[in-house]
């Protein structure tokens, strides 16, 4: 699921998502399979190095600029310390990445983590722009 001024971070899991599923494709001829760990929060250092980022971009914009991002890049951060709060513990996505490696029959996708569960259901069930009003009204 992506999420407002995280594009780039979003394109490379969205690249990720999809090699996955072209090799698990191209692999299944010669009974190698393959599968993707998608994870939701996690509790990283990863959110401190955004914040710092955030503060960056934000310094360096002239006042028309701040004017304009500001209130929803902060919405942005608010939605991030939520999702830092929730975030699961590393050692969870290990043991779904083992899981994977190990089993006879491992999944070919594996939700790791309540909110990367329950944003895979809501992007099945409703329309995109649903969604956006959804996140948008998450984000404030």
């Amino acid at each position: 699921m992506s999420l407002p001024y995280l594009s780039p971070y979003h394109a490379s899991k969205f690249a990720l998502e999809g090699i996955g599923d072209a090799l698990r494709m191209e692999m299944s001829q010669f009974g190698v399979g393959v599968s993707i760990v998608e994870p939701g929060s996690i509790a990283t250092p990863f959110w401190n190095k955004g914040r710092d980022q955030v503060e960056d971009v934000l310094g360096s914009m002239s006042p028309e600029q701040r004017d304009l991002y500001a209130p929803s890049v902060e919405g942005a951060l608010e939605g991030a310390r939520k999702a830092e709060e929730r975030g699961i513990e590393p050692d969870r996505v290990a043991k779904a990445v083992e899981h994977a490696l190990t089993a006879s029959r491992p999944k070919t996708r594996y939700l790791v983590g309540t909110d990367a569960r329950a944003q895979a259901l809501l992007r099945r069930f409703l329309p995109d722009r649903v969604m956006d009003r959804l996140v948008a009204s998450q984000m404030k």
